[in-house]
């Protein structure tokens, strides 16, 4: 009965589980991730993505985004080995991208209906086809300048691989059932009194797959809240150091979710995009779509990001404050009157 109960909980781990093969620890993975996923519901979200979509308009001048995500001006280059990554922007008419930009360049008609089509082609491309449909019409109005855009795909085969014939239907709280693919081997375990964390190796470079389950059944939220990226950090350098031997049951699963990140994240409005030479003006849409399937054999996950800027706002002046003013005839110069307002 103790490995029946085990295996109806394995699921808890999972909204865990499915970000971690996208970033390294940090503070805007483990932040982000936060705000995402609110709900106590399947999700798989990308930070990675999303951060690489944030960091083409940073590049282009919205420092303004630096606190948020995390940036530095210089950061090293990502080496991937099992997964790949891509960045382009999409650019409206009279827009042009900073000297040395470092991702692809397309200009892009936003006013044509079928614009969303050559965005979702390099998607596609990008992902092998596991994503088609990032953005629609509705997510690309005429007034678009910059479509910022970021793609990661994912696959990757355990170390360790399942045998399929082992795997079997397993009830899962709080209800329903899920098929729990079993095996024992050797895999990294950190023991908390509240939780358990099970790191499974894949064949390719330094992948892993991160698990963690709460003691309880219904303890989900009270982990989240206790875990930061320091001490996630912690327990992940441990786990690389040791193996030990561990039945694991682990549900074979996929999950998809199309997620507005603008509703979630706290970006700054406005910002500025200099190397556009765009003024200011504000992230509209920021969408992403994922998809993550863990079987047997390994992993495949795959991950698409949309940051839409619209043409310049407005500059706004208010004049809420003691001014000066002046009242001129602009063919002669004649100054005809000039004071100042300090309020009633």
């Amino acid at each position: 009965m103790e490995n029946r109960g085990n295996m109806r909980k394995w699921w808890w781990g999972m909204l865990l589980a499915a970000t971690a093969w996208a970033v390294a620890p940090g503070n805007f993975a483990w932040e982000s991730t936060q705000k995402v996923a609110e709900k106590e519901a399947s999700l798989v979200y990308s930070p990675h993505s999303v951060r690489a979509a944030l960091r083409l308009l940073y590049d282009g001048g919205a420092t303004q985004l630096a606190p948020v995500c995390q940036f530095q001006a210089e950061e090293p280059a990502l080496q991937p080995v099992g997964w790949q990554s891509a960045q382009a922007v999409f650019l409206g008419a009279g827009v042009t991208a900073p000297p040395k930009y470092p991702a692809s360049v397309h200009s892009l008609d936003f006013t044509k209906p079928t614009a969303c089509n050559e965005i979702n082609d390099w998607v596609s491309k990008q992902t092998t086809g596991h994503i088609q449909s990032l953005v629609t019409r509705q997510d690309l109005p005429p007034s678009t300048a910059v479509a910022a855009v970021s793609a990661v795909y994912l696959k990757a085969s355990w170390a360790n691989p399942f045998d399929p014939k082992l795997t079997s239907k397993q009830p899962f709280f709080p209800k329903g059932s899920v098929e729990m693919m079993s095996q024992t081997g050797p895999f990294g375990l950190y023991h908390d009194a509240e939780y358990t964390m099970l790191e499974m190796p894949y064949k390719e470079g330094q992948l892993v797959f991160d698990c963690c389950l709460p003691v309880r059944e219904d303890g989900l939220q009270q982990v989240r809240s206790r875990l930061t990226p320091a001490n996630l950090e912690t327990i992940w350098s441990t786990l690389g150091e040791s193996r030990t031997s561990v039945a694991v049951h682990l549900p074979k699963f996929r999950l998809q979710n199309r997620l507005d990140l603008l509703k979630s994240l706290s970006l700054p409005d406005p910002i500025t995009l200099p190397g556009f030479s765009i003024g200011n003006t504000r992230i509209d849409v920021l969408v992403q779509q994922a998809n993550l399937e863990v079987d047997e054999v390994g992993t495949v996950g795959s991950a698409a990001t949309v940051a839409v800027v619209s043409r310049s706002l407005p500059e706004g002046f208010i004049a809420d404050h003691p001014f000066l003013f002046w009242v001129r005839d602009r063919s002669n110069g004649a100054v005809l009157f000039s004071g100042q307002f300090c309020g009633n």
